[in-house]
């Protein structure tokens, strides 16, 4: 796997678009138009496509949050290519004597999993949903309640991927095909985009020393070569520096 690494100041969305759409040397104007007029093409032939991404993804996540003494995982069934969506999958807790709890059912796609700095609320996302959810979160038992949409995704054009949470409490979330990693406030208000220079970030996760650098993996999803012809880095590694957040610390599971 090849990292990238590069200054989120240094590499604006409109230079970052003009790259992946091969519009280098176009005025910022010219390019927006551009990079719009493909985004729109893309988003017109794209249900395909997206179909076939959520049919091939399986998604289990082991998830070490809750202080210190739960671990959430989540399974979710979506791994055959020309099979109808499944909503068969769950959302289970398994706690520090390792007994499993089901929590949510009916899930084709598992995605998006985090939690609030004070472990109170649980952000969650079936990808055929077309949303994000919140849930109260109960740190000393790790039962949930109240659900609630936190973020519509058709306004986005994309689908939750993998997902994290900052010190400041803000939700970071990948969305694939699209090439962005979006972050929104506590209240579900988008406050940044980062455009990838390619278009299929899967996760991302806080690190380095200060825990400021946001790490982000991205696939191909088996797609021939010349879909790629105009990205940098497909199915690499990206470790992004000078968002001006920084991560939280995860605690070790204690089963």
């Amino acid at each position: 796997m090849n990292t990238l690494v590069f200054d989120i100041e240094t590499v604006p969305d409109i230079e970052s678009g003009k790259k992946l759409y091969n519009l280098e040397g176009l005025k910022a104007e010219d390019a927006a138009e551009l990079m719009f007029s493909h985004r729109r093409q893309e988003t017109d032939g794209k249900s395909d496509f997206l179909r076939h991404y959520l049919h091939k993804v399986v998604a289990i996540s082991l998830v070490l949050k809750t202080k210190d003494k739960l671990s959430v995982w989540s399974l979710g069934d979506a791994d055959a290519d020309e099979k109808e969506i499944e909503f068969i999958g769950g959302l289970y807790r398994l706690d520090h004597n390792l007994t499993a709890h089901k929590m949510v059912s009916n899930i084709a796609c598992s995605n998006g999993l985090a939690w609030s700095p004070d472990s109170t609320v649980m952000y969650f996302s079936d990808s055929h949903s077309g949303e994000v959810v919140q849930y109260d979160f109960d740190p000393e038992t790790g039962n949930i309640d109240n659900k609630r949409r936190f973020i519509d995704m058709s306004a986005l054009g994309g689908v939750a991927d993998g997902a994290t949470v900052d010190s400041d409490g803000c939700y970071w979330v990948t969305i694939p095909i699209t090439g962005k990693v979006c972050r929104f406030d506590p209240n579900g208000v988008l406050m940044q985009t980062i455009h990838l220079p390619t278009d299929c970030p899967t996760c991302c996760e806080f690190g380095g020393e200060n825990l400021d650098t946001l790490f982000v993996t991205s696939a191909t999803l088996n797609r021939p070569e010349k879909h790629f012809v105009n990205q940098n880095n497909p199915g690499g590694l990206f470790a992004i520096e000078g968002t001006g957040a920084t991560g939280l610390s995860l605690c070790p599971f204690k089963g």
